[in-house]
């Protein structure tokens, strides 16, 4: 069996042409360039729910029109403040 490995370099996947600001661009890739993924800590905390009943709770995604959207994320800072 024989495997090819292929080295991705991350200018070829990402753009940023649409970044119009030349200073920003400049910013944006010397970011994503010098990136250097770290490990994440672990902790002992784990998480339990406790639910009222037995009765399995699935709601599949939804998509909302602009419009909806804009109406939720306004009720939701409502609720927040």
């Amino acid at each position: 069996m024989h495997t090819q490995v292929y080295e991705a370099r991350i200018e070829d996947e990402i753009e940023v042409k649409h970044v119009t600001n030349p200073r920003i661009r400049k910013e944006l890739s010397e970011l994503i360039n010098n990136y250097i993924p770290k490990k994440t800590e672990t902790t002992n905390v784990s998480m339990r729910i406790i639910l009222k009943d037995d009765v399995p709770v699935y709601q599949p995604a939804r998509r909302l029109s602009f419009p909806e959207n804009q109406a939720v994320n306004k009720q939701i800072d409502e609720w927040l403040d």
